[in-house]
């Protein structure tokens, strides 16, 4: 399932976007109640900023992959573009010696 949502991402040129937290990927997170089973992943859109901000349930889906899927494709029908990591961070962004 994690190979084909992957699959499905590039087909619709979309990037699952990866994340330091403990799902792997941007948007989904690990169900607390269940940090030792498998199948707890939920995918969460938030919305505006301060005291409009609101959290959209996008779903629980059994593999990081299908969240972040699903996670993307939402970000793509709300128009809003993807993260894109620091330039200054990757190393071929560097300055030229």
């Amino acid at each position: 399932m994690a190979a084909e949502a992957k699959r499905q991402a590039a087909e619709e040129g979309l990037e699952l976007v990866r994340s330091a937290i403990a799902s792997g990927y941007e948007g989904v997170y690990l169900r607390a109640s269940a940090k030792n089973v498998e199948g707890v992943f939920r995918a969460l859109l938030h919305t505006g900023r301060g005291a409009r901000r609101k959290t959209v349930w996008l779903g629980e889906f059994d593999t990081a992959e299908e969240a972040a899927l699903v996670y993307a494709r939402a970000q793509d029908k709300a128009g809003r573009p993807q993260r894109k990591k620091d330039a200054a961070a990757r190393p071929e962004a560097a300055a030229p010696t």
